[in-house]
């Protein structure tokens, strides 16, 4: 893969999936933040093929994004890239197997939210003392592991939509920023008589 993509594909795996969230709910106009899920944009119509497509085509990118970074050991966190790894591809599930699927979906559910908080906690600890962004990626991290104990309160004050988007957005935020950072820093070494 060509350095100059992987930026583009950061940037793409973060707009696509919030881009079809947004549209989905659009065009639902029974959703609301506080009463449904952001899953339940998936159940059917054109609405659902958006929703659930976009986090396919989200997850697919953000995996060889996440690859991309693994292989230039760009955050002295493996352990937390490779966590953002499993969440890219725990994100590609959720899609596959929308939420009427049950259990599945469910599942790759539950590891997308905790795969996600792991990898901004983990990243952003390893970072904090050396960029405002790993401060940056630390705090997502606390707002995320902050909301997990939300699922266990019920509507409209949590287990909603808006829970889930504290997370989701997290990521996005955390894969653009990465990739911005990366169109600034040069090749790593040990990748650079590699790469055409």
């Amino acid at each position: 893969m060509k350095r100059p993509l992987v930026p583009a594909i950061g940037l793409l795996s973060a707009f696509i999936p919030m881009a079809g969230i947004l549209i989905s709910i659009s065009m639902s106009p029974w959703f609301t933040w506080t009463g449904s899920f952001l899953s339940d944009l998936g159940r059917s119509g054109v609405p659902a093929e958006i929703f659930n497509g976009s986090l396919v085509a989200g997850g697919l990118l953000g995996t060889l994004f996440a690859y991309a970074i693994m292989r230039e050991k760009f955050y002295r966190s493996r352990h937390g890239m490779a966590a953002f790894m499993l969440a890219t591809l725990s994100l590609i599930l959720v899609g596959a197997f929308p939420v009427q699927t049950d259990t599945p979906h469910t599942a790759a559910a539950v590891a997308f939210f905790l795969l996600s908080t792991a990898s901004l906690l983990l990243i952003g600890t390893a970072e904090k003392g050396n960029s405002w962004h790993g401060t940056a990626f630390l705090a997502l991290g606390v707002v995320s592991l902050a909301a997990l104990p939300l699922y266990g309160v019920p509507r409209p004050w949590g287990f909603n939509a808006f829970v889930e988007m504290l997370t989701s957005a997290g990521m996005s935020v955390f894969t653009a920023v990465t990739a911005a950072i990366m169109l600034k820093r040069p090749m790593p070494a040990h990748l650079a008589g590699s790469v055409g």
